[in-house]
């Protein structure tokens, strides 16, 4: 038997934490606001841990609600150390649920599925564990993870120093190779328990000891996650508020005139500055909710930048583009992609969102390196993603034999 779709812990229904935390800003209580965005930020991942896993739409990955989404690459050994955990806990791990919320991207080298597949039997204690391990690895593992062909044209993008860590690495543990390029050129989180892997990725920049503890790391990326969410969906929400009431007046001036929308909108005005006692009310709700956002602000940040510090460093497009004229176009197409929180996307789209690198880059040459590469995958007509969903590689192959 699997592990358990979800927890068994309770989710505590709270009111909305926008009102709890103005609440308490009015009280002049900041350490409860704070209380108040850390137990939203935990019955979040609860409720995130229960939800069903969600496959790809005919080899179409789910969009993020976020903007930009931190990738995280993963070797055969730590995934199946996450797989084994998931079975003997009989709960579902930190990975799979921050992935599952688009709160962080998980890729893998094509050969890394393969490995997991061919060595599981002998990574379980007998048949029982055996079935519960494919059974996990099949049905909350695989849907997530986006499989990354690597090849030498992924490789030509790397750096001068970059090539010289991978070819150390090929002649300790060439079966890490893939992995390593696929970390470098996304500028990844790299969970690997290979020291040698380790190093061709991050150089002597990190420690492996202090990176062992990658599970405090994906929390920091989760809460990072929920609170951006939060801030992106009170944003919108207020946008949208403003621009409700903009349509109700030009309702109001087409239905029944200028001179009545002009009215209407004068009532709605003077009804709230009417009285001292409304005008403080507001000047306090105003108040409440600008402290909010920059309490909600200063704890995504907090959070962003301990996850950050884990990804890997990758030389500037400016270096890479004197160095590399030829790869920089397909890394930085790869590298934004695999980022964006709304994908698939449009070659035009994905133009718009590249940063200067000192070659040429419109919609033409995006679309030409888009095609030019397997690990762009175009899901649909005229719309990419990067990786594919294990189920399309096989029906691919089955149809091929």
């Amino acid at each position: 038997m699997g592990p358990r779709s979800g927890t068994t812990s309770k989710v505590i229904t709270r009111p909305s934490l926008v009102v709890q935390a103005i609440a308490m800003t009015l009280a002049g209580v900041d350490e409860s606001r704070a209380a108040a965005i850390g137990a939203y930020v935990r019955d979040e991942h609860l409720r995130a841990a229960a939800r069903p896993v969600v496959a790809p739409d005919d080899g179409a990955f789910l969009a993020s609600p976020l903007i930009e989404v931190l990738p995280i690459v993963a070797d055969a050994c730590r995934l199946r150390n996450d797989v084994l955990y998931a079975c003997r806990q009989r709960r579902r791990t930190t990975l799979v649920s921050g992935a599952n919320a688009g709160l962080f991207r998980l890729l893998c080298a094509e050969h890394v599925v393969e490995e997991v597949e061919e060595h599981s039997r002998e990574w379980t204690d007998g048949p029982t564990e055996h079935r519960a391990f494919l059974g996990a690895w099949r049905e909350e593992y695989l849907p997530l993870l986006r499989v990354v062909p690597i090849d030498d044209q992924l490789e030509a993008t790397l750096s001068t120093d970059e090539r010289r860590r991978i070819e150390l690495l090929r002649d300790v543990d060439p079966d890490d190779v893939p992995s390593a390029v696929l970390a470098l050129v996304l500028g990844a989180f790299y969970l690997t328990n290979d020291r040698h892997a380790f190093e061709a990725v991050y150089g002597g920049e990190q420690s492996f000891g202090a990176h062992s503890d990658w599970v405090g790391l994906l929390g920091a990326a989760g809460d990072a996650g929920e609170l951006g969410k939060l801030v992106q969906g009170s944003t919108h929400s207020l946008l949208i508020a403003g621009a409700g009431m903009v349509e109700v007046v030009r309702w109001l001036a087409n239905r029944y005139g200028h001179v009545v929308a002009l009215a209407v909108a004068s009532s709605i005005s003077l009804a709230l500055v009417a009285s001292p006692q409304r005008r403080h009310r507001m000047r306090s709700f105003a108040k409440g909710v600008g402290e909010l956002a920059f309490s909600l602000l200063a704890e995504q940040q907090s959070a962003s930048e301990q996850f950050a510090q884990a990804l890997c460093a990758t030389p500037s497009w400016a270096d890479l583009s004197a160095s590399k004229p030829d790869g920089v176009l397909l890394r930085a197409s790869l590298r934004t992609l695999a980022r964006s929180g709304r994908s698939p996307r449009r070659a035009s789209e994905l133009a718009g969102l590249l940063p200067a690198l000192g070659v040429p880059q419109g919609e033409d040459k995006v679309r030409a390196t888009l095609r030019s590469c397997d690990a762009f995958q175009e899901v649909y007509r005229g719309r990419w993603q990067v990786g594919t969903a294990r189920a399309t590689l096989h029906a691919g192959r089955d149809g091929a034999q």
